[in-house]
């Protein structure tokens, strides 16, 4: 089995009546759904959770694992035991299999900076008050995480 046709070598591919080709769809919110609190559970913090709070968090992961396969979430889970990321963080899990990295970069930018970013911005910027004030409360929903349940948790652009 390969992920794509052009991972086998052509000698193997050409003129092999052996050979089939089958297209498997990724999983779709509701597979995912299926597997996620069996995959939930077994990250630390997992086992105490009650009903209502493991809801809540089968959401997040099924929504930030979109496009994902069953095995990415299962390495999502087995890396969360291994880097001991309590599954109230599985957002953390996520990022830290998607792109490595481990912790959330708008925390470490301190809140201080944040509030007074209109005013050095607007020093800044000269004429172009409309831009930063949009530009701030992009900034400000980042931070927050208000709006991040977008398909996939992807940003609009």
């Amino acid at each position: 089995m390969v992920e794509r046709e052009g991972g086998l070598p052509d000698w193997l591919i050409i003129d092999n009546p052996r050979l089939r080709h089958i297209p498997v769809a990724k999983p779709d919110n509701q597979a995912r759904a299926v597997i996620a609190p069996r995959l939930l559970r077994n990250m630390p913090g997992g086992s105490t959770l009650l009903a209502e709070e493991t809801a809540g968090m089968v959401r997040d992961f099924v929504d930030q694992t979109e496009g994902l396969l069953l095995f990415d979430l299962t390495a999502i889970s087995q890396l969360g035991r291994r880097e001991n990321i309590p599954v109230t963080k599985i957002g953390d899990a996520v990022r830290n299999y998607k792109v490595g990295v481990t912790e959330d970069p708008w925390l470490k930018i301190p809140r201080s900076r944040i509030r007074d970013g209109e005013r050095f911005s607007k020093e800044r910027l000269k004429g172009q008050d409309h831009a930063v004030v949009h530009m701030m409360d992009i900034i400000k929903r980042a931070v927050t995480g208000v709006g991040a349940n977008r398909q996939g948790g992807r940003p609009r652009a």
